[in-house]
């Protein structure tokens, strides 16, 4: 049986700077990292848990996707993650190596949940924009219909000035 997700989204309500978003998430993943409290699964999404899921160029699937294909739709979340990502991108930043991953999940009606930053570049400058390309993104187009999961989730992953061997 598929967990259940937590409806409770009031941790999303409060109106907060992209800097404290990330470095809230920062220390979730830091905690998850160490084993500590305020990450891993919590019952929600059964994201930040380390899960391989399927690889589809800078993304992955994470969740059962019920044999339907959501290529046509990745395609289009990916283009738009990748266009606010692109002019999130500051000129400072240009330059810079690193990368980074960011899991969520998206709701049936398109919506992002439970979005964590689960391997971070280590650079504020460099996570920022990449966790800005999704939040601008928000809400996607809804699932695609013939999908009755209650979402999909999915770890993207941001590489800046990557050597060959990074994207490998």
């Amino acid at each position: 049986m598929p967990a259940r997700p937590n409806r409770d989204f009031s941790k999303y309500a409060a109106p907060r700077s992209v800097g404290s978003q990330i470095q809230q998430a920062t220390a979730e993943a830091a905690a998850a990292h160490r084993g500590g409290g305020g990450g891993g699964q919590e019952g929600d999404f059964g994201l930040g848990t380390g899960a391989h899921g399927r690889q589809l160029g800078a993304l992955d699937i994470l969740s059962d996707t019920q044999g339907v294909d959501f290529g046509p739709y990745l395609q289009r979340i990916l283009q738009d993650v990748r266009e606010n990502w692109y002019h999130l991108i500051p000129e400072s930043a240009e330059m810079k190596k690193g990368k980074l991953a960011i899991e969520f999940a998206i709701t049936k009606d398109g919506k992002v949940a439970d979005m964590r930053l689960v391997a971070g570049s280590g650079d504020i400058a460099l996570d920022r924009p990449a966790w800005g390309s999704i939040t601008a993104s928000d809400p996607f187009p809804p699932l695609p219909t013939e999908f009755t999961g209650p979402y999909l989730a999915l770890r993207f992953r941001f590489y800046y000035n990557p050597d060959k061997a990074d994207l490998e």
